[in-house]
């Protein structure tokens, strides 16, 4: 097998694809809401203060309200929306940097 630099995009995307192979994401499409309402008929909650953060959807509409969404799962929620890619901490850095120290201070 290649070896890639660590640090380098092939390299990240190799660690990627082994971190989060697609047969991960489909099983907790279909598990995660029966185990999402037994949670919830069980009163568990978030009870750390929590930080949520999404991209921006722009024009598509979402079939939820994420913030909404957050707020029923923790009472000490803060929530940010921000432009950008699906991983937003390499494409708004500087937001999601500061929402963390926001958090944590």
């Amino acid at each position: 097998m290649p070896t890639e630099k660590e640090g380098t995009p092939r390299h990240a995307s190799r660690v990627a694809r082994w971190n989060c192979p697609s047969w991960r994401h489909r099983a907790s499409a279909f598990v995660d809401a029966a185990h999402d309402s037994e949670d919830q008929q069980d009163g568990r909650h978030i009870k750390a203060p929590t930080l949520a953060i999404w991209q921006d959807p722009g024009d598509m509409v979402l079939p939820f309200d994420p913030s909404a969404v957050w707020h029923g799962w923790a009472p000490d929620v803060r929530t940010l929306m921000l432009p950008g890619g699906h991983f937003l901490p390499e494409t708004q850095p500087d937001a999601v940097t500061a929402a963390i120290r926001n958090l944590i201070s």
